[in-house]
């Protein structure tokens, strides 16, 4: 009898304290008032593109297929009530191809009614596959003539091999290639031919030299840029003027 007393006053106790326990309602932190709330690149064919917003990270991350061949962007961007965001919505994103090996990526500041600012970083993702390129043998040795007697120079090729790349004449999509001095300055080549296969993907194509002129003798680095992949191929390459 003792032990059944025990237990209704146990069970008591325990009603008692669930009945004095209170339900308490927290609010959810107010959101920012400088946000952007959406981003949407609408000169493309069919639906337009959502930017990935991340308010944390301040990160808009735009995954434009690359076979859109972009070379500018028109986004709307919409921000929180009452704030302003600069560059301002539909401004033109112009020279896509040197944002995407900018060394800083392209900035909106969104300001809110009260002047506080926030700042997102647009981040570009084409997922064009990375190139592949066949880097040139050790002490490879290539010459910009000149004509003796001549009032100009002999424009003098040289055949790159890779893989990857997007090739399209209508757009003037092609690689580009750009030749590194030992102290980073950059000598670009003349022009580049077309693919020397069909599929405009993976084959070679010749790069016409810069004229004697316009690049020092030494030892020079190869950059290929192709729309938003580059690439810095391997072994250096020597250049040399000469006289035929």
């Amino acid at each position: 009898m003792k032990l059944k007393y025990q237990i209704l006053a146990g069970l008591t106790a325990i009603l008692a304290a669930t009945a004095c326990t209170k339900t308490e309602t927290v609010d959810a932190p107010a959101l920012a008032t400088n946000r952007v709330l959406e981003y949407k690149i609408t000169n493309v064919s069919g639906d337009p593109i959502y930017g990935v917003i991340n308010d944390e990270k301040k990160t808009i991350i735009a995954y434009i297929p690359y076979y859109y061949y972009l070379t500018s962007l028109q986004p709307e961007v919409k921000v929180s009530d009452g704030a302003t965001v600069t560059p301002g919505s539909n401004t033109l994103v112009e020279d896509l191809d040197s944002l995407f090996f900018a060394a800083a990526p392209l900035q909106y500041t969104v300001t809110a009614k009260n002047g506080t600012k926030a700042t997102y970083s647009l981040l570009l993702e084409t997922q064009q596959p990375e190139l592949g390129m066949e880097a040139p043998e050790q002490d490879t040795l290539l010459a910009s003539y000149t004509l003796d007697e001549a009032p100009y120079d002999v424009q003098s090729r040289y055949t790159l091999r890779g893989k990857n790349f997007i090739v399209n004449s209508a757009l003037t999509v092609k690689p580009e290639v750009i030749f590194l001095s030992a102290d980073n300055k950059a000598y670009p080549a003349v022009a580049t031919s077309a693919f020397a296969t069909s599929d405009g993907v993976n084959g070679s194509f010749s790069v016409y030299m810069p004229y004697e002129a316009n690049i020092p003798e030494g030892k020079y680095r190869i950059r290929v840029v192709n729309y938003s992949r580059q690439v810095i191929l391997e072994n250096p390459v020597y250049i040399a003027h000469q006289v035929k």
